[in-house]
């Protein structure tokens, strides 16, 4: 008979790091079928660490909530009056926008650090063209945190920058 087989750790078969020993075992000699279907879990890091649901929510919610906050923080502060970066050029907004995605992927890095719901799509269509599979509920999970991280880092920019949208007198800079 034809056994799936399930890494065990017990010695290294090149897949794994040197310090890793993994032995395939054939799955009807695993005991707990939860242990064999958390050995090759579908959602893994770079590092090829498993990544709940959890996990993926929350570093695109903070990532994309960090995104925001310095984009757009960059642009409240060369836009409106008053504050110290105010008429700084395009050059400080691209450098600041620069920023902003850096630190906003570098925060999200342990979710793949998508950030944009047209990343996402377009890199689950890339999988469903190559045949691999999709989980919709993870596009729709991720799609949702990086709403909700957007709300919050343009809220956050908003209060941090309250004052001065009150005292702009350009209706069109606010």
């Amino acid at each position: 008979t034809t056994h799936s087989l399930v890494p065990w750790p017990c010695h290294n078969s090149g897949k794994y790091p040197l310090n890793t020993r993994v032995l395939m075992l054939p799955v009807s000699r695993v005991k707990n079928r939860s242990i064999a279907a958390r050995a090759r879990p579908f959602r893994t890091s770079q590092k090829g660490n498993p990544v709940d649901l959890g996990s993926i929510f929350l570093a695109e919610l903070v990532g994309t909530a960090v995104l925001i906050l310095l984009g757009c923080g960059v642009v409240a502060n060369v836009v409106l009056k008053g504050t110290k970066g105010n008429g700084g050029g395009w050059l400080l907004l691209n450098f600041g926008w620069g920023f902003a995605v850096f630190i906003g992927v570098l925060s999200a890095a342990a979710s793949g650090g998508h950030l944009n719901p047209a990343v996402t799509l377009g890199l689950a269509a890339n999988n469903l063209v190559n045949g691999e599979p999709i989980d919709g509920g993870e596009i729709g999970l991720r799609i949702l945190a990086q709403l909700i991280g957007a709300i919050l880092g343009a809220v956050v920019t908003w209060l941090a920058y309250k004052l001065h949208f009150d005292d702009e007198p350009d209706p069109a800079s606010k």
